[in-house]
């Protein structure tokens, strides 16, 4: 494209003339943006360097193909364009097109797309394609926004400055509903496992968390500043560590607490959390004062020491919660329903809002980007899980929701979480999500004394006060449940088995067929178990195949004042383990 006179708002790519075809690739995917200077294409006669830094200087936004032909053929005009995005003169697109080593250049600072780091050129096809959607899509928003303060911007330039203005932020409104209560942390690597330890708890009670290299912050093209408007416009609280080597790098956090307390001086509600570990509060003090920011000091909540207790670090995990649910309130505006996520597989929920979203795929995955189990161990569930699940729930004991107002809850995660949920949440109504039907399930509804499941017992020598418990209602669960008795080191000695299934002409894949049929059986199945509890059954182990749903409700007809422990039982790599009991008695 030939290079174009000064305009409103000048659009500039950045490229080597090697890598011509990503540039014409690009364009044909922003075809609605009709006018992009080109870098390769100057105008015969014009002397080439001074017309490129005219280019550059003159550009609101730049696009930048990253390749190593870029770096050995326009480093110049790349540096002069970093320097431009870093003063705010421009925005900054960089786009990973080839790969190349960007650690011991100015560009290691550089926030790329695509987001997971592939270049374009090493993926293939309709892979490449998406790649190249994707990039365009971010363009899009960004060239929007800069258009929106654009001196003018019109006609078939902006597609009309009318819509380019619909497409801007409105003044009030919610920002990004499905993303929960976010905290930014900003930490040196010397925080450690308290740090590890912390973040774990944060994510299991619901938070999101974000660093300055975090994948999904807003993209600026520039990690600093994409840190820096996370935390000045979105975050709900923001979290500083101050450690020794944060004290001797504070270009690590600067940007991000000063944006902080630019914010809480406009927002006095806007929580800021600084920790001190290995530093006193003098020497904080003193290294506070030195970069101006001495009103940190007031906003120190806890010392610690190099390896923290765990009860600590759960309260503070506690109250980071309680003030990061509250400013998201603040955000979505009090009236409204409280959503809550459970997630411990690598898709997230399926939700048009989150208020909460519980992460617990560091302790069910073996590798959070794949769908390789692991079960938690015994001490993971009593220390970590049902602390953080309880923290929940009496947070929302006492700010919502309301008399008579439910808790949607969308589920991606294994039975074992869920039956824990539901049994915790007891009291509270919820809607939990039917992925099979896109439906939530109400777990209130009217009095019903209907048996949707059919039940067989039988009974054999053993201990009188166990029982086993298998609900089959996706999957016949007997054959597994014989394949781990035979095999288990624990042999459970019991002396009653209950099996609840669905007739057999039913479809399995849909056998529960809406929220009333759901909570009837989850009546049903509770109603049974008490009645196991008069007849002098104790303990009961809980096998289980059905809808991640039900399990929540079923959870909730659990009343710990009335049943001893339940045993949980989860089916992975083919065979069936032991996870965890509920209302285990200390």
């Amino acid at each position: 494209m030939e290079a174009s006179r000064s305009t409103a708002l000048e659009i500039l790519c950045l490229y080597a003339s090697e890598d011509k075809q990503g540039f014409e690739q690009l364009s044909k995917h922003l075809h609605h943006i009709n006018e992009i200077n080109d870098i390769q294409n100057i105008s015969p006669g014009k002397p080439v360097k001074p017309e490129r830094s005219r280019l550059i200087n003159q550009a609101r936004l730049i696009i930048m193909l990253v390749s190593p032909d870029l770096l050995s053929s326009l480093r110049e005009e790349t540096s002069m364009a970093l320097e431009r995005a870093k003063s705010g003169k421009a925005a900054l697109i960089p786009i990973l097109y080839k790969t190349v080593a960007l650690r011991s250049t100015d560009l290691a600072e550089l926030q790329l797309l695509p987001r997971n780091g592939v270049a374009v050129t090493q993926r293939e096809g309709d892979d490449r394609n998406q790649a190249w959607t994707e990039i365009a899509e971010e363009i899009q928003k960004i060239w929007q926004e800069l258009a929106a303060t654009a001196p003018s911007v019109v006609g078939e330039k902006a597609g009309t400055a009318a819509s380019v203005h619909q497409n801007a932020p409105v003044q009030g409104q919610e920002q990004d509903p499905a993303r929960p209560a976010t905290v930014f942390i900003s930490s040196a690597g010397d925080a450690g496992e308290n740090r590890e330890q912390l973040e774990l708890m944060l994510r299991l009670r619901g938070l999101k968390l974000w660093h300055r290299d975090s994948e999904d912050l807003p993209f600026l093209g520039i990690w600093e500043k994409a840190a820096e408007r996370a935390v000045s416009e979105l975050a709900d609280a923001y979290l500083l560590y101050l450690t020794p080597e944060a004290l001797k790098k504070p270009q690590l956090w600067l940007p991000e607490a000063r944006a902080a307390l630019q914010r809480h001086e406009n927002a006095p509600e806007f929580p800021i959390v600084v920790i001190l570990q290995g530093v006193s509060r003098k020497r904080a003090q003193n290294a506070l004062a030195k970069v101006s920011l001495g009103k940190l000091n007031d906003f120190v909540w806890e010392e610690l020491q190099s390896q923290a207790v765990d009860q600590k670090l759960q309260q503070l995990a506690r109250r980071i919660l309680r003030e990061a649910f509250l400013q998201r309130r603040v955000r979505a505006g009090e009236n409204h329903e409280i959503w809550i996520g459970l997630r411990t597989f690598v898709s997230g929920e399926d939700s048009p809002r989150l208020d909460l979203s519980v992460d617990a795929r560091g302790l069910f995955l073996r590798d959070e980007r794949s769908d390789v189990r692991r079960v938690p161990s015994l001490a993971e569930w009593q220390n970590l899980i049902v602390p953080a699940l309880q923290d929940i729930k009496g947070l929302l004991a006492g700010v919502g929701p309301g008399s008579g107002e439910s808790l949607k809850v969308p589920i991606k995660a294994v039975y074992s979480l869920a039956y824990l949920f539901g049994f915790i949440f007891q009291g509270m109504r919820l809607q939990v999500r039917d992925e099979a039907r896109q439906q939530y399930w109400d777990s209130e509804g009217p009095p019903s004394d209907s048996i949707p499941l059919t039940c067989d017992e039988s009974s054999r020598e053993g201990d009188p006060h166990t029982a086993i418990v298998a609900i089959s209602i996706s999957n016949d669960v007997r054959k597994g449940i014989e394949t781990y008795l035979h095999q288990a080191e624990d042999k459970i000695n019991y002396s009653r088995f209950i099996h609840y299934s669905m007739a057999e002409e039913v479809d399995h894949t849909r056998a529960v067929k809406d929220g009333s049929h759901a909570l009837a059986i989850a009546r049903q199945i509770g109603r049974d178990l008490r009645r196991l509890r008069s007849q002098g059954i104790v303990h009961i182990h809980l096998f289980s195949s059905l809808p991640v749903g039900l399990a929540v409700l079923i959870g909730q007809q659990l009343n710990a004042s009335v049943f001893g422990p339940v045993s949980l039982y989860e089916y992975s790599s083919g065979n069936y383990c032991y996870t965890c009991t509920l209302n285990q008695k200390e």
